[in-house]
């Protein structure tokens, strides 16, 4: 199972994954693990490869002592529904690679759940507040709404 929320360590330390930003992996490794999974694009790439490589016997690590400054979704974040929508079908898209389908079917019914409630709250938070940054959320989120329906068995 994936851990949901996680405590950075103090020392270097064995952990699940590590961030795709930062990653230091041998030559040999990432080529017998056949590097990253190309259908996955910006994000959970790096959680597969350290499922995949946990999977085969390797060792991931944290160290620390090693310090890189990762800007988080500044790849995506001029365009919201590009972010929603990658960030919502690699989720899905994992859950369908590495569990049981039924499992994946919780997933995706909690997504669309989360969507749904993302949409009604910044509607009704942008039509109370009168912010029209919500307002395009929720229009935001509709769209990726309709594109995750449409792609899921993709």
């Amino acid at each position: 199972s994936i851990k949901l929320v996680t405590k950075t360590p103090d020392r270097p330390s064995r952990v699940q994954n590590v961030s795709g930003a930062c990653m230091l992996v041998r030559r040999d490794a990432f080529e017998k693990l056949n590097g990253f999974d190309t259908r996955f694009f910006l994000y959970y790439e790096e959680i597969d490869f350290c499922m995949r490589a946990t999977q085969k016997g390797y060792k991931v690590y944290y160290n620390p002592d090693i310090e890189v400054r990762h800007f988080i979704a500044k790849s995506s974040s001029e365009n919201r529904e590009s972010f929603f929508f990658n960030l919502y079908y690699n989720k899905l898209l994992f859950i369908k690679k590495h569990f049981s389908y039924p499992f994946y079917l919780t997933g995706y019914l909690l997504i669309i759940i989360g969507i749904l409630l993302r949409i009604f709250v910044s509607s009704i938070a942008g039509l109370v507040t009168y912010r029209k940054h919500l307002l395009r959320l929720s229009k935001s989120l509709i769209f990726v709404l309709i594109k995750i329906i449409k792609n899921r068995y993709r």
